[in-house]
């Protein structure tokens, strides 16, 4: 075979596809590259916090024996809390109502929602909602 011969259709095919593997190659490693650098950055930015949890009422709705409070449980921080005691009181003083419900996650940067329940009408100008406490998972 003289030289010429050796570069056919199959050594033309032969280049094309090493050279499409190369490119893919090269873009699979960019792509892992800069997910690892996300992944890194990440990690060292976004931990040594504690959660920012903020008690939003979404609604109140009348029961026969009293009312139902519906709260979202934000937590805009960049740690996630575990077993979140949130409380309820209405009125002040001996008179006082209490109610308590216990919010088992709360991921960082989300939105959990709960419920309290009172057993007599409940107005959102008289209610104070505070969290209790929450545990490192």
């Amino acid at each position: 075979m003289t030289a010429s011969a050796s570069d056919g259709p199959s050594s033309r095919s032969a280049r094309i596809a090493t050279a499409i593997e190369w490119t893919l190659a090269a873009v699979s490693g960019v792509i892992i590259l800069g997910l690892a650098g996300y992944l890194l950055f990440e990690a060292v930015t976004k931990t040594g916090s504690h959660p920012v949890l903020i008690l939003r009422i979404d609604g109140i709705e009348a029961m026969p024996d009293g009312a139902v409070v519906d709260l979202s449980v934000l937590n805009t921080g960049h740690a996630t809390a575990a077993e979140i005691e949130i409380e309820g009181t209405l009125g002040t003083g001996p008179d006082a109502i209490t109610s308590t419900a216990t919010l088992d996650y709360a991921p960082a940067e989300s939105t959990s929602p709960v419920a309290l329940v009172f057993n007599r009408p409940v107005s959102a100008n008289e209610l104070a909602l505070r969290v209790l406490g929450y545990r490192d998972p």
